[in-house]
């Protein structure tokens, strides 16, 4: 190092930049000599290539246009505030959080929250409690996949769901069309009913819950157990739904017998460990469910007698756990188990 008032060249490094997301750069005193402080009072950064694009924004994600920049001879990068992409079709300048489009120019969304009930006392339309300096309104998806595969699984089996319903749908409107006004009220009456409908409320209740649910398939599984399984990670404190590869069914039946279970999950029909076991609450009347469901999808079995043969180690009902052995209560109440999710 050189004298006070001297300058240096101390390093030279050529760094690229990664992504959309820029760059931080700062210095730091990390000399071992603690006697002795060293400053740095100036620093510069050289560029090889002209600056595409400075933003500052304000609070609630409008950009502060004196303070901004963008080389309009460059690829124009649509992914901005928050790292969300602006939608600028139409002058509309909404921000894509997946679940749903964000409005930096009121701070509102354009449509209300689906979790609104958990926060009644807040609007179902407001950004972040109104206060974006200290949270952060993420994504709201819930369901998570580990690769391409998983993804093409789930929403296979979603897709194939949707379709169903929309026969029931065209078949009613068809009746209305042709003037069988009755019959076709009364498949309006009974359309809560049809199980396609239902799994498509159970699929909108896990894409919106509170917990991550990470689909897993092949090499990615972390519980092998049976051909598929729902398990607890305690390393990512997600559910993993695990969907096996090969045997007598198809992926798309493995989907729905798994996600009948985080159905299950969900409305407290039972309860799941770190260990991956499923806890007092599992039972042969879970499995059953599963399979039925998993019947619409592909070759069926007889749930309850397959049930009966491969699931014998299960009980008929919920555990209780005053029926525990004192051992087996201090073992339950040591393992973190996990009700309705993680808190």
């Amino acid at each position: 190092m050189q004298s006070a008032g001297s300058t240096a060249s101390i390093c030279s490094h050529d760094m690229a930049i990664p992504n959309h997301r820029g760059l931080s750069v700062y210095l730091s005193n990390k000399s071992s000599n603690t006697t002795k402080l060293i400053l740095f009072d100036e620093m510069n950064i050289t560029l090889t290539r002209p600056i595409l694009q400075v933003t500052d924004y304000y609070p609630f994600g409008m950009a502060m246009a004196e303070n901004s920049y963008e080389n309009i001879l460059e690829q124009k990068n649509h992914y901005k505030y928050n790292g969300k992409e602006l939608q600028d079709d139409l002058d509309l300048n909404w921000y894509d959080y997946g679940f749903r489009f964000y409005d930096p120019a009121l701070a509102r969304w354009h449509v209300s929250d689906p979790k609104a009930e958990k926060y009644f006392s807040w609007s179902p339309y407001s950004y972040c409690y109104n206060n974006p300096l200290i949270f952060v309104d993420p994504q709201g998806d819930t369901v998570k996949f580990v690769g391409v595969a998983e993804e093409a699984a789930y929403n296979d089996y979603k897709n194939t769901v949707n379709s169903r319903v929309e026969a029931y749908d065209k078949r009613t409107k068809t009746l209305r069309d042709k003037g069988k006004t009755e019959r076709a009220d009364r498949r309006d009456a009974k359309r809560s009913n049809n199980v396609y409908v239902q799994i498509q409320g159970e699929l909108n209740a896990v894409e919106t819950d509170e917990n991550v649910y990470r689909v897993r398939m092949g090499s990615n599984i972390s519980n092998s157990a049976g051909a598929g399984n729902i398990s607890y990670n305690s390393t990512t404190n997600e559910i993993d739904v695990n969907i096996a590869t090969g045997g007598g069914w198809t992926t798309m039946q493995k989907v729905a017998h798994e996600f009948k279970h985080v159905d299950q999950f969900i409305n407290r029909e039972l309860d799941l460990s770190p260990d991956g076991k499923g806890g007092l609450l599992y039972d042969k009347t879970d499995e059953v469910a599963a399979f039925k469901r998993q019947n619409l999808f592909g070759t069926p079995v007889n749930p309850v007698s397959f049930v009966n043969e491969n699931y014998s180690d299960r009980q008929e009902g919920p555990k209780s756990f005053h029926l525990l052995t004192p051992t087996e209560q201090a073992q339950y109440k040591t393992l973190k188990y996990i009700y309705h999710g993680k808190k």
